[in-house]
């Protein structure tokens, strides 16, 4: 190969490096444009204010204060292929790790806890490598009630986790309808619910 056929190459391989972070940098421009929609819309019914990224590759986020928590609702991407949105809520300590999925059907994942009270293990699967504080958590009557209420609204593709100090909810689809939009609502206000009691149980365990 001469030297000419090494500039070209050079050229070559320098045009399609910018080509591609071109098509990245308006893929990024357009997600975040479906993301200022998507917050807008949720905002609309919160006392948070919109987040706007100080760089173009971050996504922009709703944060706030409600009712005295920390909260901050954000995109993420669980895989490859989809993108979800999240509840996060900051807790006053750290807590047990804590794990909440829907229970399907036909699935044959057993639930690590069972709490005796049906309506809450039909709709719940648990799961915990802090059993001793999770299960006395769930022995009250508030929380029981709060689960067993929120069961419908709870479906397979949402996802609880409660690790260090944080409790997040991962809401499935960034495409939010009316419909969705009144479940995500529902889920903003469980979430506090559940992180109310579990602040309280945390004072009193200390």
């Amino acid at each position: 190969m001469d030297e000419s056929q090494v500039v070209m190459l050079q050229g070559l391989g320098g045009t399609i490096a910018l080509f591609v972070g071109f098509w990245f940098m308006i893929q990024l421009l357009d997600g975040n444009k479906l993301t200022n929609k998507l917050l807008l819309a949720l905002k609309q019914n919160l006392e948070v204010k919109l987040v706007r990224r100080k760089y173009f590759w971050q996504p922009n986020y709703l944060a706030g204060d409600l009712q005295g928590f920390p909260v901050k609702i954000f995109e993420y991407s669980p895989s490859d292929d989809s993108m979800a949105i999240a509840i996060r809520i900051t807790l006053p300590r750290q807590t047990f790790r804590f794990y909440m999925k829907k229970k399907a059907k036909r699935n044959f994942t057993k639930s690590e806890i069972l709490t005796g009270v049906d309506q809450v293990d039909q709709h719940y699967l648990f799961k915990s490598i802090d059993k001793g504080h999770v299960i006395p958590f769930l022995e009250h009557k508030e929380v029981l009630q709060i689960l067993s209420d929120y069961g419908a609204n709870f479906k397979v593709s949402d996802t609880i986790e409660i690790r260090r100090q944080y409790l997040y909810y991962f809401f499935p689809s960034t495409n939010i309808t009316e419909k969705r939009k009144a479940r995500f609502l529902k889920a903003v206000d469980f979430s506090l619910r559940l992180a109310s009691y579990l602040t309280k149980y945390n004072h009193h365990s200390s």
